[in-house]
């Protein structure tokens, strides 16, 4: 549990470019973070980004005493239920003093490699190098011990299903399946497709490729979810010596991590404008916090309103997204936060061209 000695180190900011400066270190060290923003109560507004369970910075409308007070009673009963990481975010999760909009906004560096031959040796010794924490499975004690003197962090020695069960997914792993057969790739296989990842590949000729996916794929495994395995793992360089095999995973990650970034929603120009913005302008953040049905957009998604009515992102264009824009230049000249409603199941919002059949709420703030 937090004490009084955490809350002081945590930095306190009534500036929206001091709390995004934060958010950006911690996305670009790719950290495992989370921003949490209160929609509902006498701090609406207020907004906290977490590096995994830890809050590093705290986003407030005022700095009034009784204010920081609140807010640091707020993060107590939120670490109290830190259950909630547990959660499939992004989401909408109520506390006892109210509502928050919970989301991944920067990914985790944990590596676990399920083999510890040559090619896991040479693996962990690069992906240490590159900033990952690199956990290794093998059942054999005299593989383990090999992976212990390259540096591993950390090594489980267990039979894969064991060990695969009882890791933490909460920060999304990079999953590598380099085992000496067979069966011990779909026994990895079993375990990690219904975990979180941020990647998943696998080395194996094409044929041993093919035969794995067609017997998952007769299991009843989605086609969707086993297309996005890379398999067979790394970029195609031509790769034959174990440090060369290593090359091609390292690269195939960074190049799926950094690509990846977007999909955490706060998109490389979206940070810029808000932890460095150019000029002194207000604006406001628009993101819907819930979807339902049929829409063009998933929850998470943002978009940033200049009052000039220039805006970064998009949460899906047409009716909808004007309705927002104006809302956003609504709450940026009154400097209050609002909630949109926006539906689009009806006769109403058919005849508005609001024709993808879905519910959206979309949180609006402004950030000055």
């Amino acid at each position: 549990m937090m004490n009084k000695k955490d809350l002081n180190q945590m930095e306190n900011t009534t500036s929206a470019q001091v709390y995004y400066q934060w958010l950006e270190k911690s996305i670009s060290a790719s950290k495992g973070c989370y921003e949490m923003t209160v929609i509902e109560g006498e701090l609406s507004g207020m907004k906290i980004l977490w590096e995994g369970e830890m809050p590093v910075c705290v986003y407030m409308t005022d700095e009034k005493t009784e204010t920081k007070k609140k807010a640091a009673a707020i993060i107590t009963s939120v670490m109290e239920q830190s259950e909630w990481t547990d959660r499939r975010l992004p989401s909408v999760l109520e506390f006892d003093f109210g509502k928050v909009f919970a989301e991944k906004v920067g990914g985790g560096q944990q590596m676990i490699i399920c083999g510890a031959g040559h090619v896991s040796i040479a693996l962990l010794r690069m992906a240490r190098m590159v900033g990952f924490h690199v956990t290794v499975i093998d059942d054999r004690p005299a593989f383990c011990n090999k992976a212990r003197e390259a540096g591993a962090d950390e090594v489980i020695c267990e039979p894969f299903s064991q060990a695969l069960e009882a890791i933490d997914d909460r920060n999304e792993p990079y999953f590598v399946i380099v085992t000496r057969g067979h069966q011990y790739d779909v026994d990895c296989m079993h375990a990690i497709l219904g975990k979180r990842h941020s990647y998943i590949g696998m080395m194996g000729s094409r044929v041993r490729v093919k035969n794995l996916k067609a017997g998952l794929l007769e299991e009843g495994y989605d086609q969707m979810l086993l297309d996005s395995v890379h398999m067979p793992i790394g970029l195609k360089i031509g790769a034959a010596t174990p440090e060369e095999i290593a090359v091609s995973i390292i690269a195939e990650m960074i190049q799926c991590r950094r690509s990846c970034t977007e999909d955490y929603y706060y998109s490389s120009d979206m940070q810029k404008m808000l932890a460095h913005p150019a000029e002194d302008i207000k604006r406001a953040l628009a993101t819907i916090i819930v979807k339902k049905g049929c829409g063009p957009r998933e929850a998470g998604t943002k978009m940033v309103v200049l009052e000039d009515g220039r805006i970064i992102g998009t949460i899906g264009g047409g009716c909808a997204e004007a309705e927002a824009i104006t809302k956003a230049r609504y709450c940026m000249r009154e400097g209050v936060s609002a909630l949109e409603h926006v539906d689009m199941t009806g006769r109403e919002a058919a005849e508005n061209g609001l024709v993808c059949g879905g519910i959206m709420d979309i949180w609006i703030q402004p950030l000055n």
